[in-house]
């Protein structure tokens, strides 16, 4: 389910900025910029509700970092992007609707998080079908 909404979160990065390399990994050396990094935070959060029904608070934040000298420009413009972009996801062939949208602007690049909250069930994984086992009794007797 988490690395649904990863999915979905690059896909939309990729369809609007098909020039900016969309990272999930850690890459510690011979990273390209601009770059997007996409990442679940420690805030995500479940919570099981009555009976099966459970409650995911999902947080991921994309870090953006720039190639550019004006990087305070670029960062800008690509924030003001990011908040309807990231408004409604496509994750596990479901419309994804993103809310509590942040950011923190940090020298050279930008982290941006949403959260994507939404319910599930969880089913039990039971037979459906068991061996039923009978006894059958005669009372009497048989005549030929």
């Amino acid at each position: 389910m988490i690395n649904e909404i990863i999915d979905g979160v690059c896909e939309m990065l990729k369809t609007n900025f098909p020039d900016i390399t969309v990272y999930t990994e850690v890459v510690n050396q011979n990273a390209q910029v601009p770059a997007f990094f996409v990442y679940c935070t420690e805030e995500t959060k479940i919570h099981r509700y009555l009976g099966k029904r459970w409650k995911a608070e999902i947080q991921i934040c994309v870090s953006y970092y720039s190639d550019s000298d004006e990087v305070n420009d670029e960062v800008n413009t690509m924030l003001n992007s990011l908040f309807p972009l990231s408004e409604f996801i496509t994750a596990d062939n479901i419309l994804r609707r993103g809310t509590k949208q942040q950011l923190k602007n940090i020298e050279g690049f930008v982290s941006f998080y949403v959260n994507y909250d939404f319910f599930f069930y969880v089913l039990d994984e039971d037979e459906f079908m068991r061996q039923l086992k009978t006894e059958v009794q005669s009372i009497g007797k048989l005549k030929a």
